[in-house]
């Protein structure tokens, strides 16, 4: 473990400019205040405006490989929360997509019960908020997966049948089926409606189920859903004393 000094950025010790001996405080701050000024009035050039972008082409989605199985989790402040078909301890690594593209880490997993795990980075992944609240029947979600560098999403809707608990849904065109994408999130979107901000994670698609009805088969998907999700919330009672994330130049 490595500790750091809380009074100094990342541990680093605190150094006295020389300039500021020779002008002064407050004329050194007048000095680099003009200099950070000029800079920002020449810099606006088009090669660097993509820079402003960078954290809005972020995705919550990871892919989880434990040692002989690949799933998909989602980050969330608490860490990377997945279904455990990878692992169920021990080590695994994520793929996390940041604005410059795929970072590879290494994650401790816990067991929170239920069947939810939670993977741990040392640095900080892209995440959404948990929304816990009642999903109502007809109620519109996006589920959204990823297989390599390619992101899918499709709209889905809330379901309910007298033999089913838990989160059911059905999924509209787009949907990809395939095992590898269990543990996809189910999300609510944000009040703009779009999908790249404001998602808020409602689920985890879990699997499939068909139901015969009035002689006809009808397949929904399964998820796991805020009755099991709370955990995260339970597990990480300190939270408020929120931990010192990593921060490497490698990861923008």
């Amino acid at each position: 473990m490595i500790t750091r000094d809380p009074h100094t950025f990342g541990g680093r010790p605190k150094c006295r400019s020389p300039w500021t001996s020779l002008l002064g405080e407050p004329a050194w701050r007048s000095f680099l205040l003009g200099v950070l000024l000029a800079c920002g009035a020449g810099c606006n050039t088009p090669a660097l405006r993509p820079l402003q972008r960078t954290y809005k082409v972020v995705d919550p989605t990871i892919v989880v490989q434990g040692p002989q199985v690949r799933e998909l989790g989602v980050g969330t402040e608490y860490g990377v929360v997945f279904l455990g078909r990878s692992a169920q301890s021990g080590e695994v690594d994520v793929t996390a997509w940041y604005g410059d593209g795929p970072s590879i880490e290494a994650a401790l997993v816990e067991s929170l019960g239920g069947g939810v795990y939670l993977a741990s980075t040392e640095i900080r992944v892209p995440s959404v908020v948990l929304d816990f609240g009642k999903l109502e029947p007809g109620t519109e979600v996006l589920i959204r997966g990823r297989r390599g560098s390619d992101v899918w999403t499709c709209e889905g809707k809330v379901r309910a049948h007298p033999d089913v608990e838990g989160l059911l849904l059905t999924a509209g065109e787009g949907f990809v089926d395939s095992e590898d994408q269990i543990g996809a999130g189910v999300y609510l979107r944000g009040p703009n409606g779009q999908e790249d901000e404001g998602l808020r994670l409602v689920g985890l698609l879990s699997g499939a189920l068909e139901i015969d009805e009035g002689g006809a088969p009808r397949r929904y998907l399964t998820a796991v859903g805020a009755q099991d999700l709370w955990r995260l919330t339970a597990w990480h009672r300190d939270l408020s004393h929120k931990r010192r994330w990593v921060y490497r130049e490698d990861i923008l």
